[in-house]
């Protein structure tokens, strides 16, 4: 998502897999510059709150601003609005549905402050350009995670590789989609500690890429 931010100007972002075993269900939170507790809190209430959801478990991928389906009279009201919006300053959005072969696969949304102009058509059309070129990705991803050996727990890796205790809570907050800069200031280390953490981790588990922690570990259970 930081990567994004050269191409369209946004400030927050989220992105929300497709369960694997229930395409009607969304999960794995990434949250961009938006404290983490908005993405535990959106897949708590989204099902009663979001008055957007009919669109977002479709068979196809499709790219739209949030005021071309809600008006600005209504959606301020709702209380999806006072929650998601009004309490982290936002007030335009512009989401992403990811499907592939009839199948929904996640969903992108990127948010823009009270004080700023809503996204253009532009924007619309670079986005759905990267969704594009997501669709296939993500789907390899879920053909892969379907047919995969079953994940081990964070427990149940910290126990087989040897990890420290404190090697284990940055893995929890690694899989929960925090990045380093509020990893850091929940533990009270510096970026080059973390880091060396991170290196030690990956070495232990034999890997050499964060998405590679989701494909070996549970992003839920002890």
């Amino acid at each position: 998502m930081q990567k994004l931010t050269y191409l369209v100007d946004f400030d927050g972002g989220s992105f929300y897999l497709s369960a694997i075993d229930d395409e009607q269900k969304i999960t794995s939170p990434v949250i961009y510059n938006i404290d983490s507790a908005f993405g535990e809190k959106y897949l708590q209430v989204y099902n009663k709150f979001d008055y957007s959801k009919a669109l977002m478990f479709t068979d196809r991928s499709m790219t739209y601003r949030e005021s071309d389906i809600v008006s600005d009279n209504q959606r301020i009201l709702t209380p999806y609005y006072q929650m998601f919006y009004k309490d982290y300053h936002f007030h335009f959005s512009l989401h992403s549905i990811i499907s592939f072969k009839g199948r929904f696969l996640g969903i992108m949304s990127l948010f823009r402050n009270d004080q700023k102009e809503n996204f253009t058509q532009n924007d619309i059309e670079l986005v759905r350009l990267l969704t594009t070129h997501l669709e296939n990705s993500l789907y390899h991803h879920f053909q892969t995670e379907i047919y995969s050996p079953k994940k081990m727990t964070v427990s149940q890796v910290t126990q087989k590789y040897h990890l420290t205790e404190q090697q284990k809570i940055i893995l929890q907050k690694l899989l929960d989609g925090i990045d380093n800069k509020q990893i850091c200031s929940q533990l009270g280390i510096t970026n080059n500690t973390l880091k060396k953490h991170i290196s030690n981790i990956y070495k232990k588990l034999q890997i050499k890429k964060r998405v590679q922690l989701f494909k070996t570990i549970k992003e839920r259970g002890k």
